[in-house]
């Protein structure tokens, strides 16, 4: 599955649209595009800023585990609505904000 097909998969699952949810994912990554962004220090400054700076890591055939949350569209303002998913090789050498992936054998909790 790309990211897409991923997203549209939990999406398909999900029993409400209504609270906010946990994901996980473990599986063969054949491809995953993530984003790190510099320490930042106060006064912090807005993401918009932040990102300006951001390393992208594109990494190829690993086994790893995605997580984090969906949040629903009575959070718009409060986080970002659908998903935010961090990356992390079971390795613990690489991993980011989950950007882009082609995953294969996932388990998906």
């Amino acid at each position: 599955m790309n990211y897409s097909e991923l997203t549209t998969y939990v999406d398909g699952v999900l029993p409400t649209t209504n609270v906010i949810y946990a994901i996980k994912v473990h599986g063969i990554f054949d491809y995953a595009k993530t984003r790190s962004v510099p320490v930042q220090t106060k006064p912090y400054p807005p993401l918009a800023e932040v990102i300006k700076n951001q390393s992208v890591f594109r990494l190829s055939n690993v086994s790893a585990t995605a997580a984090g949350f969906w949040f629903p569209e009575s959070f718009n303002g409060v986080d970002v609505v659908g998903y935010h998913l961090h990356l992390i090789t079971d390795d613990y050498n690489a991993g980011g904000h989950l950007l882009d992936c082609i995953v294969k054998n996932a388990t998906i909790e």
